[in-house]
């Protein structure tokens, strides 16, 4: 590693030349730039992926390969025709590549950061082929590295990199830790998440109106942050996160008034997303508040069918879909690819959850109106697991209405788990909690 390298900040943008005498490799970095970064850039600016990573690609091998292989499999992934036979030849060879620097490097304070930075693309890359047993090894070692780096001194010394830089990394393997443990509970029972979960101070209650975008996002994502280090701590006062909820709500809804009309394109998607966000953790808190019993968690729902309703419909603006979704013109929505949680994991919470027969294949049809991959979650996996259930609980019956759902035929319970490079749901029925299912999903199958 280059001196420079060790007080790596971020540029204002991606350096635009790549040095390479291989065309692949150049059109691959280019494809980078104007593809993958859109969409990854497409809700919220994203300072990591959008100029420190593709920095550090021009400074490391081993970051510089990975990231080829990430735009190869990013486009195969995008593509609806079948691209040139090499392409994934050539993904596979920078992606062996770049594993055998890393795998040859010492662990030390050079290689420390550039692994970690490696490993959330090697991540994504086993996403996109559908790996999903592996994506999850790979994120388990590389959360008990960054786990190590926040509470052993030795890792600690050993990390020579800007503060600032060591922060935008560990945000985004946070953002990536909530993907992974809102499908699969925690990821690792033997690690604290600790680490992950920022701030560790009382967030307090925003200002009248917030001044960006951005902000509004960060006090957001810092709210809720919080209430989960309260919860894993049994510390957590719901009735006080419910009103600095109330806050937010507030003071987005006074800036979305007084700036709304000088919104950039990107600013309107993000609003929605926010409009999205907000409603899901109010969902949260609101069950916390006023925990149901087992036996009736699921008619819980029934009475939170307005902000069910309300996602579904942000969720079709998030999507890029008119609000009846594709399914009637036989059109498709844009395939979609990000490193975060967008829309997948609330559209699939209401179409599990909501036993309105419309609301719910609102949601479903929205899932299926084109490829999308957030994090850990596929949009197909998704769909396919939701259509199962709703087929399980309307079996036999003439459904209009939720209370149509009797309590016997209710989904009551549904566990996911890694099972080889597949996932595994086990899906558990009916009020006395002995109809049980298991339904293997293959992500590959649905790319």
């Amino acid at each position: 590693m280059s001196q420079r390298a060790g007080n790596i900040e971020p540029l204002n943008r991606p350096p635009v030349v790549l040095i390479s005498r291989d065309q692949g490799e150049l059109r691959s970095f280019q494809y980078f730039r104007e593809s993958t970064l859109q969409q990854m850039t497409f809700f919220f600016p994203y300072e990591l992926w959008d100029s420190l990573v593709p920095q550090i690609a021009h400074e490391e091998p081993c970051v510089r390969h990975a990231l080829f292989a990430l735009s190869g499999f990013h486009e195969r992934f995008l593509s609806s025709v079948e691209l040139a036979s090499d392409e994934p030849q050539f993904c596979r060879q920078q992606y062996d590549r770049a594993l055998k620097i890393m795998r040859s490097a010492s662990m030390s304070h050079k290689s420390l950061a550039v692994q970690l930075f490696c490993c959330i693309i090697f991540i994504l890359l086993e996403t996109l082929q559908g790996n999903f047993g592996t994506a999850i090894e790979l994120f388990r070692s590389a959360r008990k590295l960054v786990h190590d780096v926040e509470h052993d001194p030795q890792f600690r010394q050993a990390w020579s990199w800007t503060p600032t830089t060591y922060k935008k990394l560990k945000d985004a393997y946070s953002r990536l830790d909530y993907n992974a443990t809102s499908m699969l509970g925690e990821v690792d029972p033997g690690l604290s998440n600790a680490a992950f979960v920022e701030p560790k101070h009382e967030v307090p209650p925003p200002a009248t109106a917030f001044s960006s975008i951005e902000e509004a996002r960060q006090h957001l994502e810092n709210i809720t942050c919080s209430w989960i280090r309260k919860v894993n701590d049994f510390q957590a006062d719901h009735p006080y996160f419910m009103v600095l909820l109330g806050s937010w709500r507030e003071a987005f809804a006074q800036f979305v008034a007084a700036h709304g009309y000088r919104f950039t394109a990107q600013d309107r998607r993000s609003r929605v997303l926010l409009e999205i966000y907000r409603r899901d953790f109010e969902l949260i808190l609101l069950s916390a508040l006023d925990p149901p019993t087992p036996q009736s968690v699921s008619f819980w729902w029934d009475d939170k069918i307005g902000y069910m309703e309300d996602i579904v419909h942000f969720g079709a603006i998030a999507a890029g879909v008119a609000e009846s979704g594709y399914a009637s013109t036989g059109e498709s929505a844009p395939n979609f690819f990000s490193s975060d949680s967008s829309i997948v994991i609330c559209l699939y919470s209401v179409a599990l959850r909501c036993r309105d027969p419309i609301i719910r294949r609102r949601a479903i049809t929205i899932l299926r109106s084109g490829k999308r991959q957030e994090g850990f979650w596929n949009s197909s996996v998704a769909a396919n697991l939701a259509e199962r259930v709703v087929m399980h609980e309307e079996r036999g019956l003439d459904v209009r209405a939720c209370s149509d759902v009797p309590a016997e035929a209710r989904l009551q319970n549904l566990r996911w788990q890694s099972s080889g490079m597949a996932l595994e749901a086990v899906l558990t029925f009916g009020s006395d909690l002995k109809r049980t299912e298991s339904v293997r999903l293959w992500q590959s199958d649905s790319i």
